[in-house]
């Protein structure tokens, strides 16, 4: 990974944490809410229900990315080491 793909990746992480982030301190702000009856329940149930829905989507947007960082490293694992036996096959030892 060349440095602009790894803080593209980083940016795309931390974008990805802060989203997951925000909407679980939303749904802990409803969900006090609620809690000292300051919303109706099927307000409550309702908003409770998309933010769910919103958090799980961003859980498995940070998940995807994820399984693509582990893809790419396990492929440039490879990549190297097959670079490595090949430069150490193509030594010649002079006797």
């Amino acid at each position: 990974m060349n440095g602009s793909e790894a803080y593209e990746r980083k940016a795309i992480e931390d974008t990805q944490f802060k989203n997951v982030k925000q909407l679980r301190q939303q749904y802990d702000k409803l969900v006090e809410m609620a809690s000292k009856d300051l919303i109706q329940d099927d307000t409550f149930k309702e908003k409770s229900e998309d933010l769910l829905s919103k958090i799980k989507e961003a859980e498995n947007d940070v998940a995807e990315t994820n399984n693509r960082s582990a893809s790419w490293r396990e492929a440039m694992y490879k990549t190297i080491d097959v670079i490595a036996h090949e430069e150490k096959g193509s030594r010649t030892v002079v006797l």
